[in-house]
């Protein structure tokens, strides 16, 4: 009991658990001096006690002493366990919301970061296409479908073809139908082995459109294979640039080299027509000489007649070679190859002689080729001009070896001579239009040139230049090794 007595003091009463309730007595002087029951609660150690105050009044209803009680409570051990427990999962979850608004946050500053890239890339594309729009070129987008129609294609195919943007995108006018009909299986040919190979990216040969007026456009076309997750062709992306104007120029200088190599050829016929002719000429004279003196005998005679009919025949195929040559008939032949080879050495046959050049033959005689034979003449008189013109400082022998090799589709002709090589800072440029080390009265730095266009872009084939050191009769040689790879059809 605690009495408020005037005898007795709240400090001497407050006796057993003082150590308990001595914290708590500034609540119990408060609350006792109000006069009314009141309680709490402490902690002791693990449990939980109920500590309450129960006023005792006199007569005059005034509180003169309370009753003071401790009650153990799990109920408030419980509830203030389940209060922490709620407080630690709110801690957590407040914990989480924060982080999950710290991300919704983060996110939606990435996603305005990804919509501003977004925003640019395709300000950057649109700045693109409008220069394919303004430009020469023309972008296009085919679908991967029967009539490769349009998924896209850039406003500058007006320029190239006549025919609107639009025309194109509504279907009224179909990519194929534009294809010159000679170059279309070729190019149809092209777009299957692109798709079908592991490459992304392709280029046509040199292809012709017909364009609205009815004009035939050259154009060279770069195409992006575009597949979906299964390794389906769905779409082509490329461009195609108008290259009519440098087709024209190099048919110019086609003409141009045309005409060097003839002006050379006439000087060969000349030079190989004279002994024939001076032997006919002789042979006749002799005949005519011996009938009149009478001294003609059947023997002499036929002897004569067949020597005169050999140089004959001799002058008859050089005109037949000649005639072939300048002749320039574009058609792809099947052809041997020894037999042109030997036809390109009868053309040249008054320069080897003249120029004391011996000619070493390694020649596969069984090789067929499907392609110019025509064109692959003027590649190897060129190919020996250059070699002569390096001889004309050389006194020692002058050696020009010609091989061939199959090897599987495809076929390697070498010409090497011993002139003792191209210079360094030469040799990357000798495929160079109007790049010659001669003088210009001397050489148009158009044969090598034209060789390379012909090889290359007319058949298909490789060209390379090198220099070389090799033996040969157990003497060392130095010289330039032209080598030509081309397939067999």
């Amino acid at each position: 009991m605690l009495n408020l007595g005037p005898f007795h003091s709240k400090q001497l009463c407050i006796v057993e658990n003082k150590k308990k309730l001595e914290p708590m007595r500034e609540i119990i002087h408060t609350n006792t001096q109000k006069g009314e029951k009141f309680n709490f609660y402490i902690k002791n150690n693990k449990n939980i006690e109920i500590i309450s105050f129960l006023p005792i009044k006199n007569l005059s209803n005034k509180t003169v002493a309370y009753i003071v009680s401790h009650s153990k409570s799990d109920i408030i051990k419980s509830s203030l366990t389940s209060t922490m427990t709620i407080r630690i999962l709110s801690f957590f979850i407040s914990l989480v919301i924060i982080y999950l608004i710290y991300r919704q946050i983060k996110s939606n500053i990435q996603i305005k970061i990804e919509k501003e890239k977004l925003q640019y890339k395709t300000n950057e594309q649109t700045i693109l296409l409008s220069l394919f729009d303004q430009g020469d070129s023309v972008l296009f987008k085919w679908n991967n479908d029967d009539n490769w129609s349009i998924n896209y294609v850039s406003q500058s195919v007006s320029r190239l073809l006549g025919y609107t943007q639009d025309e194109f995108l509504n279907g009224e006018v179909h990519y194929a139908d534009c294809i010159d009909k000679q170059d279309l299986q070729t190019v149809i040919s092209e777009v299957e082995e692109g798709s079908k190979s592991d490459s992304k990216f392709f280029q046509h040969k040199p292809y012709r459109l017909i364009a609205k007026d009815g004009k035939s456009k050259w154009v060279l076309d770069y195409t992006v294979v575009l597949r979906d997750d299964n390794g389906n062709t769905t779409h082509y992306l490329g461009y195609i640039t108008d290259i009519t104007e440098q087709k024209e120029n190099e048919r110019l200088i086609a003409e141009q080299s045309k005409l060097v190599a003839m002006g050379e050829m006439i000087g060969n016929i000349a030079h190989q027509w004279r002994q024939p002719l001076s032997v006919i000429s002789t042979a006749s004279t002799g005949l005519k000489l011996q009938k009149e003196y009478n001294t003609l005998t059947d023997e002499i005679f036929i002897r004569t007649c067949d020597s005169i009919n050999d140089n004959a025949q001799y002058l008859s195929k050089t005109i037949d070679d000649f005639r072939n040559f300048i002749k320039g008939d574009r058609k792809v032949v099947e052809f041997k190859l020894a037999d042109t080879i030997e036809s390109f050495l009868h053309l040249v046959e008054g320069s080897i002689k003249s120029n004391d050049i011996e000619i070493i033959k390694d020649i596969d005689e069984n090789i067929i080729i499907n392609g110019y034979p025509n064109e692959l003449v003027q590649c190897f008189i060129n190919i020996f001009n250059n070699s002569k013109d390096a001889f004309k400082n050389k006194e020692d022998d002058k050696l020009i070896f010609i091989s061939t090799e199959l090897k599987e589709d495809k076929v390697t002709i070498i010409f090497k001579d011993n002139a003792g090589g191209i210079r360094d800072d030469i040799l990357p440029k000798v495929f160079e239009p109007y790049f010659t080390t001669k003088h210009q009265s001397q050489g148009t730095g158009l044969g090598l040139h034209m060789t390379y266009n012909l090889i290359v872009d007319g058949m298909n084939g490789t060209i390379e230049a090198h220099n070389i050191n090799y033996k040969y009769n157990g003497k060392e040689y130095s010289g330039a090794e032209f080598k030509i790879i081309l397939p067999l059809k």
